[in-house]
């Protein structure tokens, strides 16, 4: 994973702008349908199995809907407040199924990733950056590659009506490498593009239910000049597509203080003399086609498939609970994440969840610990992590 972040920063730093070099004659190579499949986010988003469009808080939010910078948990009531997260997550055993197409991505694929970010909330203002890491490796023993997509998202958000409405936009740079692992050389390539992702969140004051909505445009992310090395025939790219999605999320809280309002007004809200409450919320993301594309994770064992060919849609359900006051949390979900490659199957199901632990005051900071997976047919993760407990 270093190896290839290294690389996305130093090729895309070297190459933005610069106009791609190619003959005219020479084969383009591939296209590469590249949407987020399984939820690959933080351990919270993780253990609600994605459904949090209509939840909406903190940092890692960002991914499901920017308006998240600008939702405060309710016992912020600072003028500045700042939000932390750092998750790692690792699947378990090689040859997992990615894309959900029924076929395993080789004896030797692996798949990890890392979410990181920062958040500052100024009053009724929130502005943060999260970078979300995936890599992929996979190929044989004559030709090693791995592909790795780092999707920095520099967002700004702001709250109406004492938070009652909350829009946040963000500018998501995409870099995609590639490396090839040759006999005596490598051959790496950058791919980039920019676009933009819009959120708003509704939270009627006092009411106990959110409803959120997310619009991530699509883009193509197309070599940026940086290209070192010559791959071979089968792992020439010509551009990467990143669909557009639409997501449309619901959230309902139940709260053991009867005090305690799930939509308080930013900043305003009352010490909870129990913090015990349960949540339940729901997403459906539909994600837009791409022509004449092939899988990423076929295209890296060497036997690309076509993907993309018609729009899909997932459904999201999600339930977490604070089972101990101020201690403990639990979440469980279930996803239907759908298949884009064209071979077979409707999709699969996915069983989530999780728990964290709030740990040590440090500072002004309570600090938490993390757990979640996520468990279907052909692929399995944990995840890791640390951050602010609120």
């Amino acid at each position: 994973m270093v190896r290839v972040l290294a690389a996305s920063l130093a090729l895309w730093t070297v190459g933005w702008g610069a106009a791609p070099a190619a003959a005219e004659d020479a084969d383009p190579g591939a296209r590469i349908d590249f949407p987020r499949g399984p939820v690959i986010s933080s351990s919270r988003i993780t253990g609600l199995a994605g459904a949090f469009t209509g939840v909406a808080e903190g940092i890692d939010g960002v991914l499901k809907n920017p308006a998240s910078l600008a939702n405060r948990p309710e016992h912020a009531t600072s003028w500045l407040e700042v939000d932390l997260a750092l998750d790692i997550l690792q699947t378990t055993g090689d040859a997992i199924d990615f894309d959900a197409d029924r076929v395993r991505g080789g004896r030797d694929a692996d798949f990890s990733a890392v979410n990181a970010g920062i958040d500052f909330q100024l009053d009724t203002f929130a502005i943060g950056m999260l970078a979300a890491i995936d890599v992929w490796t996979g190929g044989d023993a004559e030709h090693g590659f791995e592909a790795g997509l780092v999707d920095y998202i520099f967002a700004v958000a702001q709250a109406f009506g004492g938070g009652e409405v909350i829009a946040g936009l963000g500018l998501n740079v995409r870099v995609l490498t590639l490396l090839e692992h040759l006999p005596g050389d490598d051959a790496a390539i950058a791919l980039a593009s920019g676009t933009l992702d819009f959120g708003l969140l509704w939270r009627p004051r006092h009411e106990p239910w959110r409803i959120g909505a997310q619009l991530r445009l699509g883009g193509k992310l197309v070599p940026d000049g940086s290209e070192t090395g010559t791959f071979s025939e089968r792992y020439r790219v010509h551009e990467a597509v990143a669909p557009w999605q639409l997501g449309v999320g619901v959230s309902h809280r139940w709260t053991a203080d009867p005090e305690r309002a799930y939509n308080a007004p930013l900043r305003e809200a009352k010490p909870a003399s129990d913090r015990r409450y349960l949540l339940l919320s729901a997403d459906v993301v539909l994600s837009g086609p791409v022509d004449g594309a092939v899988n990423l994770e076929g295209f890296i064992s060497g036997a690309p498939r076509r993907a993309g060919v018609q729009p899909t849609m997932s459904f999201h359900l999600g339930a977490e609970g604070e089972v101990l006051h101020d201690r403990l949390r639990a979440r469980v979900g279930t996803y239907l994440e759908p298949t884009r490659a064209s071979n077979n199957g409707i999709g699969r199901l996915h069983l989530t969840g999780g728990a964290e632990l709030r740990l040590v005051e440090l500072w002004v900071f309570d600090l938490k610990a993390s757990f979640a997976f996520d468990a279907s047919a052909g692929y399995t993760n944990v995840l890791f992590g640390v951050g602010l407990w609120h």
